[in-house]
């Protein structure tokens, strides 16, 4: 019967006793080596990535490995191209010795960590950027430095080798015209009267650090490790994924095959959804103005001095007709009023064009920053790419733009530390084409004013327009010329807006590390929130807080314990495949959509496209969940506030707005209502404010089928208070939408028309509890 192979740990327990205390680290490593040479046989995999000739590490160095024997003694590679013709490959020292006249002063070491030589042609060789680091050279053989060693000669030359220019090894024992006997001695000269760079190749004279011989120590064997103990410590890491096993298991779990799903089947069996053209339907049935509110002119004194040059500008272009291109920035940090001055700019030049359509276009990179400012995207306004090559457009669609275009002069592009060369050159192009009749200008002669802040977040996979390096790529060279077209900056620098003396120091501080000049007050009062400075019960309060993962694994294992965590039934949605080879096809071929994910009852979600912009339904978005009530003859009841969270935090309610003081607020882990939530708001809020003169008499109350609403507790506090629960027959309510169409549908314009104003006077970003109250409470009364 086979031994079994020691593990790692074992390993290391047996060689401890033996480690010495000069240099221990060396030491262990060299012992364990010499363990595992003995006690461990070659995986398989190894042995798969010798024969395939796999990397067996990776990093983020790169490794070049350098023969340092006589040139003569250097082996050759041949690519084997069949049964002839077998083609020898060029080595990197004859790459070296053959390199074009452009660079006949690069030494060899300069050559081998700093040099891109891929390219076949010696004159196309580029040295590294500026960020890359130099590679890791590994040197083999490695010749004695001692001058007494019968390698010391070889040492040298090694080291002439890296440090002078050469065509022919040959000439190496020359220095400054004179050719000594041997290398040695050249060396010798060149250590007294060079300078060159540490090519830690070794020092003269200098003892390598060698590991301690141990083949003939005895070595003490203690009994195997359990493996179990540590993988299960293992398993306890904060970064260890959780296996596919695990997420596979949610939906099988007991919870979730004792829950009856049948209430759910069919509740949203709308055509649209079936087909695929749900949210198209509805976009059609609600068109939404584009247009901001209407301002009056007095507005205009409330813009400060820089705000009211980028306005007199325009107003006073377009009042003159003159058809001179302006191409302006507007740069601002956070809260200087960009949002706030783009708005009563677009109303003021809407109230000039009179019945003609608005002359100014607002849009941004993204669908939340283009829904701050009542604008679209830059991609769905031009169609532009996404994740394809740019093309021209077909003269249908050139023509369908023109006409959306056909009476804009001025077009705002928000957020553009967001917006890449790359992006801009596409925008410019696209205008072109659209304005053939100004072809030769920049944009297609269409006024541009560029608003942001290069501080704030750059382009994805897109160099940002600032970039000054040498560019390769055409549309990126384009881009930039079009950004260097861009003549005239305006800097805001008043911070407009006011958000309470709390944040004061907390905005200092982010203004300060803007400034790359942190004070010690802010730094103090930053290093107060380190996680590891604050208690349990403060950390818990970020529990629902969004994350944002560079990697897919951290993103997979964080929504696998929220899942979890809801302790709710879950149930694993498949995706329909249709088409060839559609059911084999990745995550990234399918546009980033799973072939199956698990989901359940509260679970979070956000909308990861544009689906319906003006409404607010971009990609990002997460919503608050409130619940309102309306008596038969028109009375709103107050309204019910769940929040996301632990519990109500005191920071999220302002004291100017005593109206909303008695609303009812809660909390849930997910956001949403669950049966002791509806059945507070039964006792808090509707039983209350809707007592009878008469106690005697009874109460109708109108409800949909929802879980909470039919718990033992929801009807055991109905029948104790003569309520009577009618219920809308099941499926019905999401066809007949009674309260969208009866009395909400009013109260969310209001909301709407309301979230405008709030947002025109912030920065682009989205809608906090704060000001969802702020927007949300002057709505149904104004309805």
């Amino acid at each position: 019967m086979e031994k079994r192979t020691d593990s790692y740990a074992s390993l290391g327990r047996q060689i401890l006793p033996y480690v010495s205390h000069h240099n221990p680290l060396l030491s262990f490593a060299s012992r364990l080596m010499n363990k595992l040479f003995a006690e461990r046989d070659f995986s398989g995999q190894e042995i798969c990535h010798v024969l395939l000739n796999c990397e067996l590490q990776e990093g983020t160095r790169v490794v070049r490995a350098v023969d340092c024997r006589p040139y003569e003694q250097q082996g050759r590679s041949l690519r084997l191209q069949g049964d002839h013709d077998d083609a020898e490959v060029v080595g990197i020292y004859d790459k070296y010795l053959s390199r074009p006249l452009l660079h006949e002063e690069l030494t060899y070491l300069d050559f081998l960590a700093n040099w891109n030589t891929s390219k076949r042609d010696g004159t196309k060789w580029t040295r590294w950027g500026r960020q890359a680091k130099p590679r890791v050279l590994y040197y083999f053989p490695r010749y004695s430095s001692n001058r007494q060693h019968d390698q010391y000669d070889d040492f040298c030359r090694v080291k002439l080798m890296l440090a002078h220019p050469h065509r022919d090894p040959n000439q190496l024992r020359k220095v400054n015209g004179v050719e000594y006997a041997s290398y040695a001695l050249a060396a010798e000269f060149c250590y007294g009267n060079h300078q060159h760079p540490d090519d830690y190749y070794g020092t003269p004279n200098t003892d390598e650090r060698r590991p301690d011989p141990d083949q003939f120590e005895r070595e003490f064997h203690e009994p195997d490790l359990v493996e179990e103990d540590w993988l299960e410590l293992a398993r306890q890491l904060p970064d260890c994924p959780p296996s596919q096993e695990a997420i596979d298991l949610l939906g099988r779990r007991d919870i979730d095959i004792q829950y009856d799903w049948t209430p759910h089947v069919g509740r949203y069996a709308d055509p649209g959804i079936v087909q695929g053209d749900y949210w198209r339907q509805r976009i059609e049935q609600d068109r939404l103005d584009m247009d901001v509110e209407d301002l009056p002119l007095e507005v205009r004194d409330t813009l400060n001095p820089e705000q009211r040059i980028v306005y007199d500008t325009f107003v006073g272009h377009f009042q003159c007709g003159s058809g001179e291109q302006i191409l302006l920035h507007v740069d601002g940090g956070g809260g200087t009023g960009k949002s706030y001055m783009i708005k009563v700019l677009s109303s003021h030049l809407q109230r000039l064009a009179g019945d003609r359509p608005s002359p100014i276009w607002r849009a941004a990179p993204t669908g939340v920053a283009s829904h701050q400012i009542m604008g679209t995207t830059l991609h769905s306004l031009l169609r532009l790419p996404v994740d394809r090559a740019f093309t021209e457009l077909s003269p249908a669609d050139a023509n369908a733009i023109q006409k959306k275009l056909r009476d804009v002069r001025y077009l705002v592009i928000d957020e553009k530390s967001m917006l890449g060369l790359r992006q801009l050159s596409w925008v410019d192009k696209r205008l072109r084409q659209v304005f053939p009749g100004r072809a030769a200008d920049f944009f297609g002669g269409m006024s541009i004013i560029l608003v942001g802040d290069f501080f704030q977040l750059p382009p994805v996979a897109n160099k940002p327009l600032y970039f000054d390096g040498p560019l390769k790529d055409l549309h990126e060279v384009s881009g930039q010329a079009a950004y260097r077209a861009f003549n005239h900056t305006v800097f805001l620098k008043k911070v407009e807006r006011q958000q309470g003396d709390d944040q004061a120091g907390f905005r200092l501080a982010l203004e300060e590390l803007r400034g790359l000049r942190l004070s010690i007050e802010s730094w103090k009062l930053l290093s107060q929130r380190v996680q590891a400075k604050l208690s349990q019960c403060e950390v818990d309060k970020f529990d629902t807080t969004l994350r944002i993962y560079s990697k897919k694994a951290r993103v997979n294992e964080y929504n696998y314990d929220h899942l979890v965590r809801l302790k709710q039934p879950a149930i694993q949605v498949m995706a329909k495949n249709i088409g060839n080879g559609a059911d084999k096809a990745t995550s990234e071929q399918a546009g980033n959509l799973a072939g199956q994910f698990p989901v359940c009852i509260g679970a979070r979600l956000m909308i990861t496209q544009n689906i319906w912009q003006p409404a607010g339904l971009v990609n990002g978005a997460q919503g608050i969940v409130f619940i309102e009530a309306v008596t038969a003859h028109g009375r709103l009841l107050k309204p019910g506030i769940i929040f996301k969270g632990k519990e109500l935090q005191q920071q999220w309610f302002i004291d100017e707005l005593k109206e909303v003081a008695d609303w009812y607020y809660i909390t849930s882990d997910n956001g949403w209502t669950d049966n002791h939530i509806a059945v507070e708001w039964l006792k808090q809020v509707y039983l209350p404010q809707t007592q009878p003169e008469d106690e005697s008499d009874a109460r109708l109350i109108i409800l949909d089928g929802h879980r909470s609403h039919v718990s033992d507790e929801w009807m055991a506090t109905c029948f104790l208070n003569n309520v009577y629960c009618c219920y809308l027959p099941a499926h019905c309510s999401h066809g007949l939408q009674p309260l969208d169409n009866g009395v909400f549908n009013a109260s969310k314009a209001a909301y709407r028309k309301e979230l405008q104003k709030l947002t025109s006077l912030t920065d682009s970003a989205p809608v906090d509890k704060v000001n969802f109250i702020k927007a949300y409470h002057p709505g149904p009364p104004n309805a």
